[in-house]
């Protein structure tokens, strides 16, 4: 555990929880984003998730051909946990300032808001947030072709 990295307070944990809400709403859509909304969202992606993104995706391949709704509710899978996470997240960050001004009202944050500490980005392993994130955009990936 000691080796572990947390996104933390700083923006970094913002930047991820604004990506998983981004795609969480391109997902939701009944037609598949233009091309442009989609490459805005892989621009925003942090260096080292575009990278691990570009050398898996030749060798993501589903064993069974999927239709659009069986790719969406694969995605929607994870979605629904981390999309809960983001938000709280978003939440924490606009309630107490940017660049993680809350990350010294843990009190507050839970008296005023309800919000646990937890329940936010804030403690989130960054290595298993960045693999769920990959996961997510392999599939939004594969449901975009």
């Amino acid at each position: 555990m000691n080796n572990c990295q947390r996104l933390g307070p700083a923006g970094l944990a913002l930047h991820y929880a604004n990506i998983v809400l981004q795609i969480d709403t391109l997902v939701a859509k009944s037609t598949m984003p233009a091309a442009n909304t989609k490459d805005s969202l892989y621009q925003s992606l942090p260096r080292n998730i575009k990278l691990v993104l570009r050398s898996n995706l030749p060798s993501f391949h589903v064993a069974e051909e999927l239709s659009v709704a069986d790719v969406r509710r694969e995605i929607k899978k994870t979605l629904r946990w981390l999309v809960r996470m983001a938000t709280n997240t978003s939440k924490a960050h606009h309630r107490f300032g940017w660049l993680g001004q809350w990350a010294n009202t843990r009190y507050e944050v839970n008296k005023k808001s309800g919000l646990m500490w937890i329940e936010t980005f804030h403690h989130a392993d960054k290595d298993k947030v960045e693999h769920y994130i990959l996961e997510i955009l392999l599939w939004f990936h594969r449901l975009a072709k």
